[in-house]
């Protein structure tokens, strides 16, 4: 399950197993959505400015900075753009300029948030070629256009298993068939299923397909304050996500962070672990990273699901060493929410570990396919035990580079500037 939580003090979970409707997000505030939502047209205007500047005028800036010497590297701006951003996580956690763009539950001056409408949320684009043009386009991004896994995540929202997952259905739950004879699938939830593709979560692909589960759809979870769950359906021995149906105008983008959290709880009929459930938001966190430092405007839609997304980030993010080292349960520079009145906690981890973190649980192939991704290592057999969080805690940082993340940081509007003396 997926949710987000204020935290009161250090002792109470940022992201826990269960949250108050009432007294943490207000997910399900029905007020108009007002923030404009042109995410494609403001994605190039988002991007850092270090990757706008060629290398020599970079260079110099750097030098006139003091963030590398004149002796540093003359014509290689790959290699100065890296020494800036990684001078820039080496600083203390960074404060928000824009309060509105995280949860009231750890912000309460912020304004309350809203889900996305119908008006302006989560348009996939026109069907050309059959493909909606924002997954064809934010693919081209990632892989390169005709490329072989710009390909294979095409084939992926081409699979008609997987369409089977995310069929509609008629009344008595049945796939409603179209006039050429095949199912009738959701395209929002084909495309954040295409979108895991070349993620930290590539591996939920898989697991969708050829693990318990039986559909994939919007709906109500057992909590209307849960994002998603993932659960058992009753009379058999397969498994459902359900996203919060309060999404369903959002950005698919928005949607692969979850996709990416519920595949990991794979074994519904059984309550996760407090170690479970931190390891599943720490790998959303990063999937969603990864798709904010790809497409910063994602991070600036104003929506209920935007801001609990950028919470959670704004915490991994935070929680970083002094050589800019980002993990889960610390050590950090300080508390990971700066300038927060409700919450003071210093890593990602520390709600979860305050609350115990509970007994081992079973792994999947989805866990597997994460840590083998993050640690460069094939791990076969894990489960969400203390040695897989240690290897998760390790290796998070790998799932963007120190460019990459300082660009997330510039999304979510954080203060990057050196603190004062």
């Amino acid at each position: 399950m997926s949710a987000i939580t204020s935290s009161m003090a250090s002792t109470v979970p940022l992201l826990q197993l269960k949250s108050s409707k009432k007294t943490v997000s207000n997910i399900l505030n029905k007020a108009a959505d007002k923030i404009p939502t042109a995410v494609s047209a403001a994605d190039s205007a988002l991007a850092g400015a270090a990757s706008n500047m060629t290398g020599a005028s970079l260079l110099a800036s750097l030098q006139k900075a003091n963030v590398i010497g004149k002796a540093g590297p003359a014509n290689n701006t790959q290699t100065i753009a890296t020494s800036f951003a990684e001078k820039k996580l080496q600083q203390p956690p960074f404060a928000p300029k824009d309060v509105n763009m995280f949860t009231t539950g750890i912000y309460p001056e912020g304004t309350p948030e809203v889900a996305a409408t119908a008006k302006g949320g989560g348009n996939i684009g026109s069907l050309k070629a059959g493909y909606p043009t924002l997954l064809t386009t934010t693919l081209a991004k990632r892989f390169g256009k005709g490329t072989e896994g710009y390909k294979q995540a095409l084939a992926v929202y081409n699979d008609p298993e997987l369409h089977q997952l995310t069929a509609q259905r008629d009344a008595n739950g049945q796939p409603i068939l179209g006039s050429d004879g095949n199912v009738k699938f959701d395209q929002k939830l084909m495309s954040s299923l295409a979108l895991l593709s070349g993620t930290a979560g590539e591996g939920s692909i898989d697991a969708f397909k050829n693990g318990p589960y039986a559909r994939i759809a919007f709906g109500k979870p057992s909590n209307p304050s849960f994002l998603a769950e993932s659960r058992p359906i009753t009379g058999t021995n397969y498994n459902e996500v359900l996203i919060n149906q309060e999404f369903k105008y959002e950005d698919p983008r928005l949607l692969t962070p979850l996709l990416a959290h519920e595949s990991l709880h794979q074994d519904a009929g059984t309550a996760n672990s407090n170690r479970e459930e931190l390891m599943a938001n720490s790998v959303e966190a990063a999937v969603y990273g990864q798709l904010v430092a790809e497409s910063p405007a994602l991070a600036r839609r104003g929506t209920t699901l935007s801001r609990n997304e950028n919470t959670k980030l704004m915490a991994l993010l935070n929680t970083r060493d002094a050589k800019g080292h980002i993990n889960i349960m610390g050590p950090s520079q300080g508390p990971i929410f700066p300038g927060s009145t409700v919450t003071n906690i210093k890593s990602f981890g520390e709600g979860f570990v305050a609350g115990g973190l509970g007994p081992n649980t079973p792994g999947n192939g989805s866990l597997d396919s994460v840590l083998s991704s993050l640690s460069g290592h094939r791990v076969r057999g894990a489960n969400f035990n203390n040695a897989s969080l240690n290897t998760l805690n390790k290796n998070i940082n790998n799932a963007l580079k120190p460019q990459q993340w300082v660009r997330a940081a510039r999304a979510l509007k954080l203060d990057l500037s050196k603190p004062k003396a």
